[in-house]
């Protein structure tokens, strides 16, 4: 009896200290994984060092980097509200979709909901033809000759050039966007890019396949908007270009009249007056914080599509740039 006692002992130690073996190599090795990774964050990161970040982050010491992780923003939902008031009170019906492209932290109010795009599918065209570009089928100094059937007066002033016109392909990528030309868009689609061309930018960007794209939401314009930030279908050179094409148009009442005029806003509108259709959608760059904006209306005038898009883009724009202060 004592002696089967006298080896439980022997086997419980035994146990008791491999045990004890195997808990030290564990806490050695969580010890020493915890001294290594304290030795990387007593040091400024480099991008070398993390290359899948933002260089905003990359470059920054652990200590800053904790403060501005403590007061970026990551939720707007308090700014829903007051929008919604706004949206509710006003003549017509809109939609919107937010989005934070330093965070991804987005809002939207009837983001999803389906409108006709008209003139916010001349950004589509202007891609497609800058892929072409990009692709060597066609140049930016090329020149075309404007048609009888390429002359549509009901939007921009080139038709009043008339048929015979010589004008450059960047120049009609101006014109298109910056007076939102329809003669222009008609040039391009008749005579410089084809169909597939069209079709596959569209797709590439995010945007719905439809037939003549017939509907769309804020939110999926949004996808083509962030496309070109990132340049994710454009080479770099050619997203800027399209961007700073955006920053000239001759219509800045609604989305960049909500923010001072110092700060750049690449957008495109597009509108209908007979049916009450009002869109704006762009980038705003406000300091430190680039984010996108699309509104989207129908049913309403012009002034009041005015006065709502101003009005919510200026909530959006202080809020935004209230985080910036408060990181800094």
């Amino acid at each position: 009896m004592k002696k089967n006692v006298i080896i439980l002992i022997l086997v419980v130690v035994a146990l008791l200290s491999i045990s004890i073996n195997i808990f030290q190599v564990v806490y050695n090795r969580i010890v020493s994984k915890e001294a290594a990774l304290n030795a990387v964050c007593n040091r400024d990161l480099g991008n070398e060092n993390y290359q899948l970040l933002s260089p905003d982050i990359a470059w920054l010491s652990v200590n800053d980097f904790l403060v501005k992780q403590q007061h970026m923003t990551t939720s707007y939902q308090d700014i829903k509200a007051p929008i919604s008031l706004i949206l509710q009170s006003a003549q017509g019906h809109y939609a919107l979709y937010f989005e934070d492209l330093d965070t991804g932290a987005w809002l939207g109010i009837n983001e999803k909901e389906e409108f006709m795009p008209l003139s916010l599918l001349k950004v589509p065209i202007m891609i497609a033809t800058l892929k072409d570009v990009e692709n060597g089928n066609i140049s930016l100094d090329q020149h075309i000759i404007i048609s009888k059937e390429d002359i549509d007066n009901r939007s921009g002033d080139l038709w009043q050039k008339g048929p015979g016109y010589d004008i450059t392909i960047k120049d009609l990528l101006i014109e298109l966007i910056k007076g939102s030309d329809n003669t222009a868009a008609l040039v391009l689609t008749n005579r410089v890019i084809s169909d597939s061309t069209l079709s596959e930018s569209v797709s590439a960007m995010g945007l719905p396949q439809s037939e003549n794209f017939t509907y769309i939401t804020p939110k999926d314009y949004a996808n083509m908007l962030r496309g070109l930030y990132f340049s994710n279908y454009l080479r770099r050179p050619f997203s800027e270009l399209a961007l700073t094409i955006m920053l000239e148009t001759d219509f800045n009442s609604q989305i960049p009249a909500g923010v001072p005029n110092t700060v750049k806003v690449a957008h495109k509108v597009g509108f209908y007056v007979n049916e009450g259709y009002y869109h704006d959608c762009g980038i705003v760059y406000a300091s430190n914080t680039p984010y996108i904006l699309c509104i989207m209306s129908k049913g309403g005038s012009p002034d009041e599509a005015d006065r709502v898009m101003s009005q919510v883009s200026k909530i959006i724009y202080d809020r935004v740039t209230a985080s910036n202060s408060v990181a800094k």
